[in-house]
């Protein structure tokens, strides 16, 4: 009894689930003749491959998409169209010399000469699809103003930016000659590549750690620097891309350091040369242009180290130091101002273990460490 129960709740529950997914639908076959009855799509790979018909006197004799070309739904267009081999229901959403259509959330562009065409989806955020640009390009590349308007929206192409574009290429006079964007045909113009020169003033906040050599001791300083730096402002990524080339000389500075039984002194002379690349933001306005930026590089290092024991009868133990190889995290920002450039940067050193080779025979080698946070203003020519 139980089990005639199971069953009979299992057949009507599917049976509810189906009828609440039946449609009236006027099927529109290619001979033009119509049929009105009512069914369900059937899906294969978010693609709507077939109709699945109640059974009634007006039932068509397979659940196939032959012989159709197009389905109505309430005042919804759906229409047949070959896609990859298939035949495929597509909901109609613009109609024109170029379609837009659609199944689920996945879009589709047709035309007579390229037929049906999937818009790649590169994204969903909370604002909805945002599209490739790519397969949009090679539908409209006969209408000038419909490039135009792809182009301007290409690094956010939305849905209504989409229909946009669709909708300016059906009204469009269209050229039998591929049309380019304005915008496209401006950056062809430019050259390749711009260099730029700068002399730049910095201070850098330099902090040493001696704990190999002087427990728990440590010192910061202030190193002024001057240098010079070489921009190449290529065309790459919209222009959002640069790199650059810079030398630096700080200038020199000694500090003292002391415990009980020693005392420390370092003479800090450093030179730094370092080739780096920026991402350059330009949502602002064009007078303040934000970037972040990697460098990588070298520090000549020709800093000194002394350790003295403040009882006499112990030499004191000289370093030298050696070069070494850094990189730096950037922030900052390119600053227009009567038609002169500036370029403002803060840049992060992560610790840094500097080697420490004797110069008194008998002393081991040994090292300290190092971390900056520089400051630095670069004036364009």
């Amino acid at each position: 009894m139980k089990l005639a129960f199971w069953i009979f709740f299992i057949y009507f529950f599917s049976a509810s689930v189906y009828s609440q997914g039946l449609k009236e639908m006027t099927i529109v076959k290619t001979d033009n003749t119509k049929i009105k009855t009512v069914g369900v799509f059937v899906y294969e790979k978010s693609l709507i491959k077939s109709i699945r018909y109640q059974k009634t006197k007006e039932t068509l004799k397979k659940p196939s998409l032959e012989n159709i070309s197009k389905v109505i739904v309430d005042k919804e267009v759906y229409l047949v169209k070959e896609f990859l081999g298939e035949r495929y229901l597509f909901l109609e959403v613009i109609s024109g010399s170029l379609s837009l259509y659609k199944c689920k959330k996945r879009y589709f562009l047709w035309s007579h000469k390229s037929g049906v065409k999937e818009v790649e989806k590169k994204y969903e955020d909370f604002n909805g699809l945002i599209f490739k640009k790519g397969i949009v390009s090679v539908f409209i590349n006969h209408c000038k103003s419909a490039t135009n308007e792809l182009k301007k929206n290409s690094s956010s192409l939305s849905l209504r930016n989409l229909k946009k574009v669709v909708n300016i290429y059906n009204s469009c006079n269209i050229s039998s000659e591929i049309q380019i964007a304005d915008q496209i045909i401006e950056e062809l113009k430019k050259p390749i590549e711009k260099i730029k020169f700068g002399a730049s003033l910095g201070l850098m906040n330099f902090k040493t750690d001696y704990n190999n050599l002087l427990p728990n001791k440590s010192d910061n300083l202030s190193l002024v620097s001057f240098g010079a730096k070489v921009y190449f402002f290529s065309n790459i990524l919209d222009d959002k891309l640069n790199f650059n080339f810079a030398v630096d000389y700080f200038l020199k500075e000694q500090n003292k350091n002391e415990n009980a039984t020693h005392v420390l002194y370092n003479e800090v002379k450093l030179i730094k040369a370092m080739f780096g690349a920026n991402y350059v933001f330009n949502g602002l306005s064009s007078k303040f242009k934000p970037y972040l930026g990697l460098s990588g590089g070298l520090f000549f290092n020709n800093s000194k180290v002394t350790v003295v024991s403040k009882s006499s009868l112990i030499y004191p133990q000289k370093f030298k130091t050696t070069n070494t190889p850094t990189y730096t995290i950037n922030v900052g920002s390119f600053i227009n101002f009567f038609n002169k450039k500036v370029d403002f940067s803060i840049e992060y050193q992560p610790s840094l273990d500097v080697t420490l080779l004797s110069t008194v025979g008998g002393s081991e080698p040994s090292n300290y460490y190092y971390t900056s946070l520089n400051f630095k203003l670069t004036y364009l020519f």
